[in-house]
Protein backbone atom coordinates (compact mmCIF):
# COMPACT_ATOMS: atom_id res chain seq x y z
CA UNK A 1 0.00 0.00 0.00
CA UNK A 2 2.60 2.31 0.75
CA UNK A 3 4.86 1.82 -2.32
CA UNK A 4 1.11 2.61 -4.15
CA UNK A 5 0.81 5.75 -2.20
CA UNK A 6 4.36 7.03 -3.07
CA UNK A 7 3.36 7.29 -6.99
CA UNK A 8 -0.74 8.02 -6.39
CA UNK A 9 -0.34 10.44 -3.95
CA UNK A 10 2.00 12.65 -6.42
CA UNK A 11 0.67 12.02 -9.46
CA UNK A 12 -2.80 12.98 -8.63
CA UNK A 13 -1.53 16.16 -7.03
CA UNK A 14 0.50 17.08 -10.76
CA UNK A 15 -2.69 16.45 -12.09
CA UNK A 16 -4.60 18.66 -10.20
CA UNK A 17 -2.00 21.25 -10.81
CA UNK A 18 -1.54 21.09 -14.26
CA UNK A 19 -4.72 20.24 -15.38
CA UNK A 20 -6.91 22.42 -17.60
CA UNK A 21 -10.21 20.19 -17.27
CA UNK A 22 -13.85 21.20 -15.93
CA UNK A 23 -13.66 22.04 -12.12
CA UNK A 24 -15.51 19.20 -11.58
CA UNK A 25 -12.48 16.69 -12.72
CA UNK A 26 -9.74 18.49 -10.92
CA UNK A 27 -11.17 18.38 -7.80
CA UNK A 28 -11.80 14.55 -8.18
CA UNK A 29 -8.02 14.79 -9.09
CA UNK A 30 -7.65 16.39 -5.26
CA UNK A 31 -9.78 14.07 -3.69
CA UNK A 32 -7.96 11.22 -4.79
CA UNK A 33 -4.68 12.44 -3.92
CA UNK A 34 -5.72 12.92 -0.69
CA UNK A 35 -7.43 10.06 0.28
CA UNK A 36 -4.28 7.98 -0.64
CA UNK A 37 -2.64 10.44 1.34
CA UNK A 38 -4.22 9.08 4.53
CA UNK A 39 -3.96 5.61 3.31
CA UNK A 40 0.05 6.44 3.11
CA UNK A 41 -0.37 8.05 7.11
CA UNK A 42 -2.11 4.65 7.76
CA UNK A 43 0.47 2.41 6.21
CA UNK A 44 3.35 4.30 8.37
CA UNK A 45 5.51 3.57 5.48
CA UNK A 46 8.73 5.93 6.14
CA UNK A 47 10.03 5.32 2.87
CA UNK A 48 7.86 6.20 0.90
CA UNK A 49 7.01 9.55 2.79
CA UNK A 50 10.66 10.90 2.29
CA UNK A 51 9.91 9.96 -1.63
CA UNK A 52 6.87 11.83 -1.44
CA UNK A 53 8.75 15.02 0.01
CA UNK A 54 11.46 14.43 -1.63
CA UNK A 55 9.60 14.51 -5.01
CA UNK A 56 7.49 17.72 -3.62
CA UNK A 57 10.29 19.29 -2.74
CA UNK A 58 12.68 18.87 -5.39
CA UNK A 59 10.02 19.98 -7.96
CA UNK A 60 9.81 23.41 -6.51
CA UNK A 61 10.83 25.04 -9.52
CA UNK A 62 8.18 23.36 -11.81
CA UNK A 63 4.84 24.33 -9.34
CA UNK A 64 6.66 28.15 -8.77
CA UNK A 65 7.50 28.33 -12.46
CA UNK A 66 3.32 28.87 -13.02
CA UNK A 67 0.87 31.09 -10.65
CA UNK A 68 -2.29 28.99 -11.30
CA UNK A 69 0.19 25.84 -10.76
CA UNK A 70 1.87 26.88 -7.47
CA UNK A 71 -2.36 27.99 -6.60
CA UNK A 72 -3.34 24.27 -7.24
CA UNK A 73 -0.34 22.80 -5.61
CA UNK A 74 -0.36 24.97 -2.32
CA UNK A 75 -4.67 23.62 -2.37
CA UNK A 76 -3.47 20.25 -2.70
CA UNK A 77 -1.18 20.69 0.48
CA UNK A 78 -4.11 22.46 2.31
CA UNK A 79 -5.51 18.90 1.77
CA UNK A 80 -2.89 16.85 3.07
CA UNK A 81 -2.78 18.77 6.43
CA UNK A 82 -6.96 18.46 6.64
CA UNK A 83 -6.28 14.82 5.79
CA UNK A 84 -3.64 14.55 9.01
CA UNK A 85 -5.87 16.32 11.23
CA UNK A 86 -8.41 14.05 10.47
CA UNK A 87 -6.10 11.29 11.12
CA UNK A 88 -4.28 12.98 14.07
CA UNK A 89 -7.59 13.38 15.98
CA UNK A 90 -8.80 9.57 15.36
CA UNK A 91 -5.32 8.32 17.24
CA UNK A 92 -5.80 11.09 20.10
CA UNK A 93 -9.07 9.25 20.36
CA UNK A 94 -7.78 5.46 20.14
CA UNK A 95 -4.98 7.11 22.85
CA UNK A 96 -7.58 8.56 25.44
CA UNK A 97 -9.69 5.13 24.94
CA UNK A 98 -6.03 3.47 26.54
CA UNK A 99 -7.10 4.71 30.04
CA UNK A 100 -10.93 2.82 29.88
CA UNK A 101 -9.33 0.06 29.04
CA UNK A 102 -9.06 -0.28 25.41
CA UNK A 103 -6.01 -2.57 24.72
CA UNK A 104 -4.69 -3.02 21.32
CA UNK A 105 -1.81 -4.91 19.99
CA UNK A 106 1.53 -4.33 21.54
CA UNK A 107 2.86 -2.39 18.95
CA UNK A 108 -0.57 -0.57 18.08
CA UNK A 109 -0.05 0.35 22.07
CA UNK A 110 3.38 1.58 21.90
CA UNK A 111 2.44 3.42 19.08
CA UNK A 112 -0.31 5.18 20.64
CA UNK A 113 1.13 5.82 23.86
CA UNK A 114 3.88 7.75 21.83
CA UNK A 115 1.63 9.81 19.67
CA UNK A 116 1.96 13.28 20.25
CA UNK A 117 -1.35 15.29 19.79
CA UNK A 118 -0.18 18.46 20.08
CA UNK A 119 0.80 18.88 16.30
CA UNK A 120 -3.41 19.10 15.38
CA UNK A 121 -3.92 22.67 15.97
CA UNK A 122 -0.76 23.67 14.17
CA UNK A 123 -1.94 21.77 11.58
CA UNK A 124 -5.63 23.28 11.28
CA UNK A 125 -3.93 26.80 11.40
CA UNK A 126 -1.30 25.38 7.97
CA UNK A 127 -4.42 23.86 6.21
CA UNK A 128 -6.31 27.33 6.29
CA UNK A 129 -3.56 29.33 5.78
CA UNK A 130 -2.49 26.83 2.41
CA UNK A 131 -5.76 26.98 1.34
CA UNK A 132 -6.64 30.81 1.34
CA UNK A 133 -3.13 31.12 -0.20
CA UNK A 134 -3.40 28.83 -2.84
CA UNK A 135 -7.35 30.88 -3.45
CA UNK A 136 -5.63 33.74 -3.45
CA UNK A 137 -3.16 33.14 -5.95
CA UNK A 138 -5.67 31.68 -8.48
CA UNK A 139 -8.27 34.17 -7.92
CA UNK A 140 -6.71 37.21 -6.95
CA UNK A 141 -3.17 37.42 -8.32
CA UNK A 142 -2.98 37.93 -12.38
CA UNK A 143 0.37 39.21 -12.49
CA UNK A 144 3.34 36.73 -12.20
CA UNK A 145 7.47 36.25 -12.72
CA UNK A 146 7.13 32.95 -13.94
CA UNK A 147 10.68 32.59 -15.39
CA UNK A 148 12.56 34.47 -12.40
CA UNK A 149 11.28 32.35 -10.59
CA UNK A 150 11.88 29.36 -12.06
CA UNK A 151 15.73 30.10 -12.71
CA UNK A 152 15.43 31.01 -8.41
CA UNK A 153 13.64 27.62 -7.79
CA UNK A 154 16.37 25.63 -9.82
CA UNK A 155 19.43 27.56 -8.20
CA UNK A 156 17.32 27.19 -4.38
CA UNK A 157 17.42 23.42 -4.86
CA UNK A 158 20.95 22.67 -3.73
CA UNK A 159 20.32 25.27 -0.74
CA UNK A 160 17.31 22.95 0.14
CA UNK A 161 19.22 19.95 0.18
CA UNK A 162 21.87 21.25 2.19
CA UNK A 163 19.65 22.78 4.47
CA UNK A 164 17.65 19.09 4.85
CA UNK A 165 21.26 17.11 5.40
CA UNK A 166 21.82 20.16 8.09
CA UNK A 167 18.72 19.22 9.73
CA UNK A 168 19.35 15.33 9.62
CA UNK A 169 22.59 16.35 11.05
CA UNK A 170 21.72 18.15 14.09
CA UNK A 171 17.72 17.06 14.75
CA UNK A 172 19.60 13.28 14.15
CA UNK A 173 21.93 14.03 17.42
CA UNK A 174 19.05 15.20 19.23
CA UNK A 175 17.48 11.86 19.06
CA UNK A 176 20.79 9.48 19.86
CA UNK A 177 18.88 7.77 22.71
CA UNK A 178 15.89 6.38 20.13
CA UNK A 179 17.92 4.32 17.98
CA UNK A 180 14.53 3.25 15.97
CA UNK A 181 14.23 7.21 15.21
CA UNK A 182 15.21 6.99 11.14
CA UNK A 183 16.44 10.52 11.74
CA UNK A 184 19.00 9.42 13.95
CA UNK A 185 19.70 6.19 11.76
CA UNK A 186 19.97 8.51 8.37
CA UNK A 187 22.61 10.60 10.47
CA UNK A 188 24.50 7.05 11.73
CA UNK A 189 24.56 6.38 7.44
CA UNK A 190 26.18 9.92 6.58
CA UNK A 191 28.67 9.38 9.01
CA UNK A 192 29.52 6.08 7.48
CA UNK A 193 27.73 3.75 10.23
CA UNK A 194 25.64 1.44 8.51
CA UNK A 195 23.75 -1.33 12.04
CA UNK A 196 22.62 -4.41 11.09
CA UNK A 197 19.18 -3.27 12.40
CA UNK A 198 18.46 0.51 10.51
CA UNK A 199 15.54 0.30 8.51
CA UNK A 200 14.01 -2.80 9.71
CA UNK A 201 17.41 -4.87 9.29
CA UNK A 202 17.95 -3.22 5.78
CA UNK A 203 21.30 -2.44 7.01
CA UNK A 204 21.65 -6.07 7.21
CA UNK A 205 20.32 -7.28 4.04
CA UNK A 206 21.96 -4.49 1.75
CA UNK A 207 25.30 -5.27 3.42
CA UNK A 208 24.95 -9.30 2.60
CA UNK A 209 23.19 -8.76 -0.63
CA UNK A 210 26.61 -7.03 -1.42
CA UNK A 211 28.50 -9.00 0.11
CA UNK A 212 27.51 -11.89 -2.53
CA UNK A 213 26.98 -9.62 -5.35
CA UNK A 214 31.06 -10.86 -6.65
CA UNK A 215 29.67 -14.82 -6.85
CA UNK A 216 27.68 -13.69 -9.92
CA UNK A 217 28.49 -10.60 -11.11
CA UNK A 218 27.34 -10.85 -15.00
CA UNK A 219 24.14 -12.99 -15.42
CA UNK A 220 23.17 -13.01 -11.80
CA UNK A 221 21.43 -15.86 -9.85
CA UNK A 222 17.98 -14.99 -11.82
CA UNK A 223 15.17 -13.30 -11.60
CA UNK A 224 13.72 -12.87 -8.27
CA UNK A 225 16.24 -15.81 -6.69
CA UNK A 226 17.24 -13.08 -3.91
CA UNK A 227 16.69 -15.43 -1.31
CA UNK A 228 18.47 -18.38 -3.23
CA UNK A 229 21.56 -15.85 -3.42
CA UNK A 230 22.34 -15.01 0.01
CA UNK A 231 22.16 -18.83 0.85
CA UNK A 232 21.32 -21.26 3.50
CA UNK A 233 23.99 -19.55 6.11
CA UNK A 234 22.90 -16.24 5.74
CA UNK A 235 19.27 -17.20 5.72
CA UNK A 236 20.09 -18.95 9.35
CA UNK A 237 21.82 -15.59 10.88
CA UNK A 238 18.91 -13.24 9.06
CA UNK A 239 16.41 -15.69 11.42
CA UNK A 240 18.74 -15.47 14.41
CA UNK A 241 18.88 -12.34 13.58
CA UNK A 242 15.54 -10.58 13.07
CA UNK A 243 13.29 -13.72 13.30
CA UNK A 244 13.12 -13.64 9.41
CA UNK A 245 14.50 -14.89 6.20
CA UNK A 246 14.43 -13.02 3.35
CA UNK A 247 13.68 -12.97 -0.38
CA UNK A 248 13.52 -9.70 -1.50
CA UNK A 249 16.75 -6.90 -1.27
CA UNK A 250 14.53 -3.93 -0.37
CA UNK A 251 16.55 -1.80 -3.06
CA UNK A 252 15.57 -2.61 -6.67
CA UNK A 253 18.94 -1.72 -7.33
CA UNK A 254 20.70 -3.96 -5.09
CA UNK A 255 17.52 -6.27 -6.15
CA UNK A 256 18.57 -5.92 -10.22
CA UNK A 257 22.73 -6.46 -9.67
CA UNK A 258 22.19 -9.34 -7.50
CA UNK A 259 19.24 -11.30 -9.43
CA UNK A 260 20.36 -10.51 -13.04
CA UNK A 261 23.66 -9.01 -12.73
CA UNK A 262 25.88 -5.97 -12.61
CA UNK A 263 24.88 -5.30 -17.03
CA UNK A 264 21.59 -5.36 -16.05
CA UNK A 265 21.27 -2.86 -13.46
CA UNK A 266 24.06 -0.42 -15.66
CA UNK A 267 21.07 -0.71 -18.18
CA UNK A 268 18.61 0.31 -15.87
CA UNK A 269 20.37 3.18 -14.55
CA UNK A 270 20.84 3.89 -18.51
CA UNK A 271 17.23 4.23 -19.20
CA UNK A 272 16.10 6.21 -16.12
CA UNK A 273 18.73 8.82 -15.79
CA UNK A 274 18.48 9.25 -19.58
CA UNK A 275 14.25 9.41 -19.67
CA UNK A 276 14.28 11.95 -16.69
CA UNK A 277 16.96 13.98 -18.39
CA UNK A 278 15.18 14.29 -21.34
CA UNK A 279 12.46 15.20 -19.41
CA UNK A 280 13.70 18.18 -17.29
CA UNK A 281 12.92 20.79 -19.78
CA UNK A 282 10.05 19.53 -21.70
CA UNK A 283 8.43 18.80 -18.11
CA UNK A 284 7.94 22.84 -17.54
CA UNK A 285 5.65 23.35 -20.65
CA UNK A 286 4.03 19.75 -20.69
CA UNK A 287 1.17 19.30 -18.17
CA UNK A 288 0.68 15.82 -18.67
CA UNK A 289 4.71 14.86 -18.74
CA UNK A 290 4.99 17.15 -15.62
CA UNK A 291 2.38 15.13 -13.59
CA UNK A 292 3.90 11.45 -14.82
CA UNK A 293 7.72 12.93 -14.33
CA UNK A 294 7.18 13.85 -10.43
CA UNK A 295 4.96 10.43 -9.72
CA UNK A 296 8.03 8.43 -11.48
CA UNK A 297 10.42 10.53 -9.41
CA UNK A 298 8.40 9.81 -6.12
CA UNK A 299 8.51 6.43 -6.94
CA UNK A 300 12.29 5.45 -8.06
CA UNK A 301 13.29 7.36 -4.55
CA UNK A 302 10.72 4.88 -2.90
CA UNK A 303 12.44 1.80 -4.83
CA UNK A 304 15.87 2.63 -3.19
CA UNK A 305 13.95 1.73 0.29
CA UNK A 306 11.50 -0.77 -0.93
CA UNK A 307 10.37 -3.63 -3.05
CA UNK A 308 8.65 -4.36 -6.16
CA UNK A 309 5.67 -5.74 -6.07
CA UNK A 310 2.91 -6.66 -8.74
CA UNK A 311 -0.11 -4.33 -7.99
CA UNK A 312 2.95 -1.27 -8.40
CA UNK A 313 5.51 -2.17 -10.54
CA UNK A 314 3.75 -1.90 -13.44
CA UNK A 315 2.06 1.55 -12.63
CA UNK A 316 5.57 3.01 -12.83
CA UNK A 317 6.51 1.76 -16.07
CA UNK A 318 3.25 3.12 -18.12
CA UNK A 319 4.55 6.04 -16.48
CA UNK A 320 7.85 6.02 -18.07
CA UNK A 321 5.81 4.70 -20.83
CA UNK A 322 3.84 8.62 -20.86
CA UNK A 323 6.73 10.22 -20.39
CA UNK A 324 9.16 8.54 -23.48
CA UNK A 325 5.70 9.41 -25.19
CA UNK A 326 5.31 13.13 -24.34
CA UNK A 327 9.27 13.99 -25.04
CA UNK A 328 8.83 12.45 -28.07
CA UNK A 329 5.94 14.60 -28.73
CA UNK A 330 7.74 17.87 -27.85
CA UNK A 331 10.60 16.48 -30.17
CA UNK A 332 8.10 16.31 -33.20
CA UNK A 333 6.78 19.26 -31.87
CA UNK A 334 2.86 17.90 -31.72
CA UNK A 335 0.62 20.40 -29.38
CA UNK A 336 -0.31 18.44 -26.48
CA UNK A 337 -3.92 18.55 -26.87
CA UNK A 338 -5.10 15.93 -24.10
CA UNK A 339 -7.55 17.10 -21.62
CA UNK A 340 -6.72 15.99 -18.27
Amino acid sequence: MAAYCTFAVVLFAGLFAVSQAKIKIKWLYLAASSMCFALLLISQGDASRVAVLGAMVLFIPYWISDRVRLGNILIVLSGWCAVYVVYASYLSGLKNKLEDGFNPPPYDRYFLENFNASYIAPFITLAVILLASGLALILLLKKWAGGTLKTAGIIFIPVIITGGLLFVEIMGSRWADQPANIIWQAREILHGNLDDTFGSYRGWIWKNGLSVLPNHPILGTGPDTFFYALGDELQIEAQILSGDVYDKAHNIFLQIAVCMGVPALLAYLAFVVSLFASALKKAFERPVLLAFFACAFSYTIQSFFCVEVPITTPLVWVAFGVIAGEVWREKIGAKDETEI
